[in-house]
């Protein structure tokens, strides 16, 4: 199975709770069964990411994108759960030579921040003094931390541009290169677990999460519409809310048929035409999205779940997702 957490340093919520877990909200779990599953995954997330063009580059990133293949081993009895995290980071641009403005702007300042706090992470985990390491400076730290210690191997490839314009981007990436390199990990293999002790074990976190969440559902913390609000405008807000779902989900499917397309070399003409269908499914979602967010703006419209409700409404979806791959 696998999961995607793209955009950070644009749109992102986290949650840390007693046990000092960091995790995005909203991700969910893809079952992927074949190589070429996980091609189709791959292909779609780069088709999700945003882009834009500016004086450097005709296709930039703006945003780092975190892919997490969970894989799942089974020998009889037993299993293990190795998970492989890809991350490409998005590069760091100054604004003097690629020219953005405005919005574009932002963007590349929250890229750079987080980049410099991964920097300063890297260089402090690389010296042999006890130093405090900063990781809950940002949001990619945090998310990063697991690669950085503990079992994980972790490997970097390092893009650098041989133009001379460039020189000094290109030695400083070299030099976080080189930084990593001084970070030891100590790979380890965890034994393989029971398949029903994991089953019963996953039944039972799940039976209390639903037993929490109906909890705070009659305490009146689920989204729920106000005792106040007018019902002609109730019965709107759940059709422009199926309205969105639909175009979620038509444009999700355009997405993966153009990537299919892609990688079997489709022709020119119908890589352009399923490109139009994604730009309209993708601008009809974004509007009805909008609608539903200003919709429940309204003063005595719409009461939001607590956020405790929502990290369990999450909780239970991963949950019953990770069931339906056993």
């Amino acid at each position: 199975s696998a999961h995607c957490t793209c955009d950070l340093c644009k749109e992102f919520r986290s949650d840390i709770d007693s046990n000092e877990d960091f995790a995005t909200r909203g991700t969910s779990r893809k079952a992927l069964k074949t190589p070429s599953d996980i091609v189709q995954f791959c292909q779609q997330v780069e088709l999700t990411r945003t882009a834009k063009s500016h004086h450097l580059n005709a296709r930039s990133s703006r945003s780092h994108c975190l892919v997490q293949i969970h894989l799942r081993i089974q020998k009889g009895s037993s299993f293990f759960q190795p998970t492989f995290i890809f991350v490409d980071l998005a590069g760091s641009e100054r604004v003097r030579k690629s020219g953005v403005t405005g919005d574009a702007s932002k963007e590349a300042f929250g890229i750079n921040s987080s980049l410099t706090t991964l920097g300063r992470v890297i260089q402090l985990l690389g010296c042999k003094n006890n130093y405090h390491v900063p990781y809950r400076d940002s949001t990619l730290t945090m998310l990063l931390k697991p690669l950085f210690g503990g079992s994980s191997f972790t490997s970097v490839i390092v893009n650098v541009s041989s133009d001379a314009a460039h020189k000094e981007e290109s030695i400083a990436a070299l030099r976080f290169g080189q930084r990593m390199t001084l970070i030891k990990n100590a790979a380890t293999v965890v034994q393989g677990q029971s398949v029903e002790e994991e089953k019963q074990g996953l039944l039972r976190e799940l039976t209390s999460v639903q037993n929490q969440i109906r909890e705070l559902a009659d305490k009146g913390q689920s989204g729920h519409f106000h005792h106040h609000a007018d019902t002609s405008a109730k019965a709107t807000f759940l059709s422009n809310l199926s309205a969105r779902d639909k175009a979620r989900s038509a444009m999700r499917r355009s997405q993966i048929q153009l990537a299919e397309s892609k990688a079997v070399g489709s022709s020119d003409e119908v890589i352009r035409q399923l490109e139009n269908r994604v730009e309209q499914y993708t601008l009809s979602h974004n509007n009805l999205r909008d609608l539903v967010e200003r919709e429940k703006m309204i003063p005595n419209f719409w009461i939001p779940p607590s956020a405790l409700h929502e990290k369990l409404a999450n909780r239970a979806e991963e949950l019953e997702s990770q069931l339906r791959l056993i």
